[in-house]
């Protein structure tokens, strides 16, 4: 455990109070929890040899990372990652976690899928304009012009 207190305290000086403000961490027995923002580490008497458990805004990790069942979400996800997220998680696939990997990994990773889903949520609302669009298109514009306005969106 002090070893994993030495490493933590590195890693706060290094990497995290340079980034990050609002930094609360909390020591006890057998588990040291860094709260950043929404987001909970929870690092056990194992770590860094075993992944921390996360929670964003209170939920469990796994949450934020598997998306809502879609065919369309499942779709966008994967031709980004060509796998799932919790098989690309450094987190929910415990042999991508390496002794290695530190408090500024996790973060990264968390940016990571957020950026994702901000792809995905424009994507999919671009989709739905394009085919909201295609609709009036057919209805009001010559066969020509329906085809330029199509390539540009």
């Amino acid at each position: 455990m002090v070893t994993s207190l030495k490493r933590l305290a590195v890693e706060l000086m290094e990497d995290l109070i340079p980034e990050y403000k609002s930094i609360n961490v909390m020591y006890q027995e057998s588990k040291t929890i860094v709260c950043i923002n929404n987001i909970t580490i929870t690092m056990n008497s194992d770590y860094p040899f075993r992944p921390p458990t996360v929670t964003i805004n209170n939920l469990p990790y796994y949450k934020f990372v598997v998306p809502p069942v879609s065919k369309r979400i499942s779709e966008i996800v994967h031709n980004e990652t060509r796998t799932c997220l919790c098989c690309c998680s450094i987190i929910k696939n415990p042999s991508l976690w390496y002794v290695a990997h530190r408090v500024k990994d996790i973060l990264a990773e968390i940016k990571k899928i957020n950026a994702l889903k901000t792809r995905v949520k424009y994507t999919l609302a671009i989709a739905d304009l394009c085919n909201y669009m295609e609709l009036i298109i057919k209805q009001n514009v010559d066969k020509h012009i329906e085809q330029r306005i199509l390539e540009y969106l």
